[in-house]
C-alpha cells in the first residue's frame, strides 16, 4: 500500500529521469579535464526527452581543501507546444550556451566529508523562429519569434558524504540553492556512488526540486583515464 501511494505521489507531482555519462583525464596531480553528456526526460515523459547537454571543463586542486572548476555546456532543450491568444506554438528544440565557474571547499572527519561549493552560472539562449499554427492546429502561420534570454545564477551546494571503504560505497546527502535576485528554487538530493574499480564508478540518486515541484531519479556513469 505504501509503495503504491509513494508511486502515485511521484507521478502526481511530476517525475523525470536524468542520466549522465562523464570521462575525466588526469593531466597532473592537481589538474584534470573532463567531458560530460547528460539526457533528461520531460516530467512523466510527457513529450519524451526534454534536454540534452554536452559539457567540457577543467578542475584544479588549489590545495588539500580547495578546488576550482570552469566548464562550458552546450544545451539542446525541448519546449512543449502551447496555445497563445490566437495561435499554437509547436514543440521545438533550441540551443543554449552555458558557462560556469566554481570553488569547492572540502574537509574530512574520519569517514565523513563535508563540502561547500559556490558556483556562478551564466546561460544564454539566442532568439529563434519556430513553427506556428492557427488554433485549428491545421493551418500553418508565419513562424513565431522566440526572444533570446540571458540569466545569471548563484548555486550554493552543501554536501555531507560518508565513505564505506569495505564495499567501495559512498552515500551522500546535499542541498543546493539556486539564486538570481532572490531564491529561485532548491534541490534536495540523497544518493550513493559505487566505485567499481580505479577507473569506473556508478552514481544513483533521488532529487527533489521544490519550485516547480519535481521528483528526479538520476543515474550516472563515471570513467577516469
Amino acid at each position: 500500500m505504501f509503495v503504491g501511494f509513494f508511486s502515485a505521489s511521484l507521478f502526481a507531482e511530476g517525475t523525470a529521469v536524468w542520466s549522465l555519462v562523464s570521462a575525466t583525464k588526469k593531466i597532473n596531480k592537481n589538474w584534470n579535464a573532463y567531458v560530460e553528456a547528460e539526457l533528461r526526460s520531460h516530467p512523466n515523459f510527457t513529450g519524451g526527452m526534454g534536454y540534452f547537454s554536452f559539457a567540457v571543463g577543467t578542475n584544479y586542486n588549489i590545495c588539500q581543501y580547495l578546488s576550482a572548476t570552469a566548464t562550458y555546456v552546450l544545451i539542446d532543450r525541448n519546449t512543449n507546444g502551447k496555445f497563445t491568444s490566437d495561435s499554437y506554438i509547436t514543440d521545438h528544440w533550441g540551443l543554449s550556451h552555458r558557462f560556469h565557474v566554481s570553488l569547492t571547499g572540502k574537509v574530512k572527519f574520519g569517514d565523513f566529508s563535508v563540502s561547500l561549493r559556490e558556483r556562478w552560472q551564466y546561460t544564454y539562449r539566442p532568439e529563434r523562429y519556430v513553427a506556428q499554427l492557427e488554433k485549428d492546429m491545421l493551418t500553418l502561420r508565419e513562424a513565431a519569434l522566440v526572444k533570446g534570454n540571458a540569466k545569471h545564477l548563484l548555486r550554493s551546494r552543501l554536501q555531507l558524504g560518508y565513505g564505506i571503504n569495505s564495499i567501495n560505497l559512498s552515500p551522500y546527502v546535499s542541498a543546493e540553492l539556486f539564486s538570481s535576485e532572490k531564491l529561485d528554487y532548491v534541490w534536495y538530493t540523497v544518493g550513493a556512488e559505487y566505485k567499481i574499480n580505479s577507473q569506473h564508478a556508478l552514481d544513483l540518486y533521488y532529487r527533489y526540486q521544490d519550485e516547480p515541484s519535481l521528483n528526479i531519479i538520476g543515474v550516472g556513469y563515471k570513467y577516469k583515464f
